[in-house]
């Protein structure tokens, strides 16, 4: 062997054990995720290896339902939880469920729209005239309530004045074209493929009526027994959070980016057409991660009335505010590189 081969392999050798050790630094997190647009932020950071640099392997996992989360963040099997605010979290808080809220994932303008039957175009023109007709939710117990309540109050309705009927998201469009429901609220993807096909008409958009905005649509919730035990690595999870957040709010309002974060949300999301991430809306997230606490009480004061919790929990109890606003401290200002004036992810 050459005494150049001999000093390659003698170098190699001496690098690896390091390289192992590095690896082996490397602190896991599990993050269950309800795939959005919104989400995008988390998927920037773990693509372009901003949390690998804080010392974390973060590892990705799909679930249907936030709901479906719990269990998995009550048990540690998962750390992060990033979904949907639901009545869900407010009640295993208040029976013991290791969990708080730690970031904001998703805020209004969130793309959420009423789509009408096409053949009522013209006839149903206010909130009021929804007066003994459906309307159709994904589910109960979510902020979608919580819009769809601002919007009947609007036009002096409540529930008990509509007919809610609860249709999951892919099936509201046939539900539309078939008569079997009068309006539906909807969000991208499914509701710009529905309007394309004039399966609904955009009639209203809900989050105009609201009285407290922002309204915290999802949140990165985490298992407090965890973040307790590994502040450390939480601190960092949420760091790299808000450092992808900002390049996501940058894509969010047309900037230089956007073509990278469009190929980013193709790869980790459930819509992996591009061309429809371009042209549907995309959900508004928070670039310091701040946590809009005013509606996380009036979400709770609604579904007490609707008997959905048994009590109002303090904000303490439900939301840790202090670690993003820390994270966002550290990394400095955020201004907009491109601003195009469109309300939301500033």
């Amino acid at each position: 062997m050459s005494p150049i081969a001999k000093t390659i392999l003698l170098g190699l050798a001496l690098a690896l054990p390091a390289a192992l050790a590095g690896a082996q630094a490397l602190e896991p997190v599990h993050v269950g995720i309800v795939p959005s647009t919104a989400t995008g932020g988390l998927y920037i950071a773990k693509e372009k290896g901003y949390f690998q640099a804080l010392g974390l392997d973060v590892e990705l996992e799909n679930v249907a339902s936030a709901s479906q989360m719990q269990a998995m963040l009550a048990t540690n099997r998962i750390q992060v939880l990033g979904g949907a605010v639901t009545v869900g979290l407010i009640n295993g808080i208040a029976g013991g469920l290791p969990a708080k809220i730690y970031y904001t994932l998703s805020q209004n303008p969130s793309g959420h729209v009423i789509l009408l039957r096409p053949d009522l175009a013209g006839t149903v023109k206010t909130a009021a005239d929804l007066k003994g007709r459906s309307l159709a939710l994904n589910g109960r117990g979510t902020t979608d309530d919580y819009q769809a309540a601002e919007f009947l109050g609007s036009g002096g309705l409540s529930f008990d004045d509509v007919e809610i009927k609860i249709i999951p998201l892919p099936g509201m469009a046939a539900a539309l074209e078939n008569k079997g429901i009068d309006a539906a609220m909807m969000f991208p993807p499914l509701s710009t493929v529905a309007m394309g096909k004039k399966l609904g008409v955009r009639w209203a958009e809900p989050e105009d009526h609201l009285r407290v905005q922002p309204l915290l649509i999802a949140a990165g919730q985490f298992n407090t027994d965890w973040a307790k035990s590994k502040e450390k690595a939480a601190r960092a999870f949420l760091e790299g959070i808000v450092k992808g957040t900002r390049e996501y709010c940058e894509a969010y309002h047309g900037g230089a980016n956007r073509p990278e974060v469009v190929k980013i949300l193709a790869k980790y999301t459930t819509v992996h057409d591009p061309q429809l991430i371009e042209r549907m809306e995309w959900g508004s997230s928070d670039p310091q991660g701040r946590i809009p606490t005013d509606s996380v009480m009036a979400f709770q004061k609604l579904e007490l009335a609707e008997k959905q919790i048994e009590t109002v929990l303090p904000i303490e109890q439900l939301v840790e505010s202090a670690w993003v606003r820390a994270a966002a401290q550290k990394l400095g200002p955020f201004n907009l590189a491109h601003d195009d004036g469109k309300p939301g992810c500033r």
